[in-house]
């Protein structure tokens, strides 16, 4: 098992600011660790002034967007997409977290008892997420959520490798970054 030592789990509120959250936890996150230079809710607020999306049609932002935010921050130097699940297990276990943009369903909303999300049901939308660690013998990622240390296992959930490649399959993105 590989975990990386993560930030401390924050709370979007009812504001689609998912993304500033989650690239917001590199700053703070292993391997990079720095006193955080701009805050989850700024770069939520930069990445919507230089996303693609119509700002009247949505609250959220794009991943892609809020990591060019840290790169013009100096936060970063660059990112990359990986294109599978074994892409995102090669880079957690060798360089580092990432950060995972992809649809929830309404059944991801609450974790089972024992952790778990599933992406099954009907769709709730999209959300970005930070990915931390992997656990190869049970085939898992530890993602830290942005929804308060009363959600989940105080702050994160635990999902498949099986759904984390459904979710990227379907539409989902996964972003390393470069120091």
């Amino acid at each position: 098992m590989k975990n990386w030592k993560p930030g401390p789990v924050r709370d979007q509120g009812n504001v689609g600011a998912c993304v500033g959250h989650a690239c917001w936890q590199f700053q703070v996150s292993d391997p990079i660790h720095t006193d955080a230079k701009i805050g989850p809710f700024d770069i939520w607020g930069e990445a919507r002034k230089i996303d693609e999306f119509d700002d009247r049609l949505t609250e959220g932002t794009s991943v892609g967007a809020g990591l060019n935010v840290l790169k013009r921050e100096g936060i970063i130097k660059n990112y990359y997409w990986a294109s599978s699940v074994d892409e995102v297990i090669e880079y957690l276990l060798k360089l580092g977290p990432l950060v995972l943009g992809t649809r929830w369903s309404n059944s991801m909303f609450t974790p089972d008892s024992n952790g778990f999300i599933k992406p099954v049901g009907r769709d709730g939308g999209g959300h970005a997420y930070f990915v931390y660690g992997a656990n190869m013998k049970e085939k898992y990622v530890r993602i830290i959520n942005s929804w308060s240390t009363s959600w989940g296992i105080k702050g994160d959930c635990l999902m498949k490798f099986e759904y984390v490649n459904e979710l990227l399959k379907t539409g989902g993105v996964a972003a390393a970054v470069v120091e």
